[in-house]
């Protein structure tokens, strides 16, 4: 074999194996984690979101663009997962369907039900939003109260104030998650909007201390609805990731962590 082709071979190698095959495995690993009902803990996604090291240049490009910029981003959303009965997705005087179209029913009918809770983005972390992706599907064996299943992810454009990575040497992305539990609600909405706004002051606390910070994801998932007595009451728990793109050589991943685990106790146990 001429030395050119042995040397190709070898550069085509080497790119398999310390690009493509890193690059790969942890593209696999985003997706996976992106999808509705996946939590990770603040570690596991500290992890992810570091990338395999012959990205993290093109990924924080990439990133800065898509997180700070004043577009709709698919990195950037809420999202929220349900589970209702088939007639609160049907319109006034709307017979149900048959049984063979209950699942077709909760996917066409997902993002109607779940994109009114936009408004509480507006309300609290948004000057736009909008759907950009949902699903459904009807949950087997529960009778005659015939309970469906329904996600979605709404995009967001932030109303707060983020900060300029462009002014940041050396930056590099440093990512933190922090998990909540609202135990029992009477009122979802009124605790997703406690959510959504402690979530907007922790991340203008870390920009004052890191120069900047995006909600990068919360989400919304909330158990069936449960009588008591005569009321009923809802779980809700989910995560909140944020990105914040600081000096690399003053500013650790444990800096940023430590910031937000001064809120976590005070998230982790939210009452409705």
């Amino acid at each position: 074999m001429k030395p050119d082709k042995i040397l190709g071979a070898a550069l085509t190698l080497f790119a398999i194996i310390v690009w493509y095959g890193p690059a790969t495995v942890w593209g696999a690993g985003v997706t996976l984690a992106h999808q509705p009902g996946v939590e990770l803990s603040a570690d596991q996604y500290e992890d992810l979101a570091k990338g395999p090291a012959p990205m993290a240049y093109l990924r924080d490009r990439s990133e800065k663009q898509s997180l700070f910029g004043a577009q709709y981003s698919k990195k950037r959303y809420v999202s929220y997962v349900t589970s209702t009965h088939l007639d609160k997705i049907l319109q006034d005087g709307e017979a149900r369907p048959d049984p063979l179209y209950y699942d077709a029913y909760a996917e066409a009918r997902a993002a109607m039900t779940l994109s009114p809770n936009c408004q509480e983005l507006l309300a609290t972390i948004a000057r736009d939003c909008q759907v950009f992706s949902s699903e459904g599907n009807y949950q087997e064996d529960t009778g005659p109260d015939a309970v469906v299943n329904l996600a979605a992810k709404l995009s967001y454009i932030p109303r707060y104030e983020m900060g300029d990575p462009a002014t940041i040497a050396n930056g590099r992305f440093r990512n933190g998650a922090l998990q909540f539990n609202v135990k029992s609600t009477l009122n979802p909405q009124r605790s997703r909007l406690v959510v959504l706004g402690r979530a907007m002051e922790l991340c203008e606390e870390l920009r004052k201390t890191f120069g900047t910070c995006v909600i990068e994801t919360i989400r919304f998932r909330e158990g069936q609805a449960q009588k008591a007595a005569t009321r009923w009451h809802r779980q809700i728990r989910g995560s909140i990731y944020f990105a914040v793109y600081a000096d690399e050589r003053s500013v650790t991943r444990e800096d940023v962590k430590d910031a937000i685990d001064l809120l976590s106790a005070e998230m982790s146990d939210l009452k409705g």
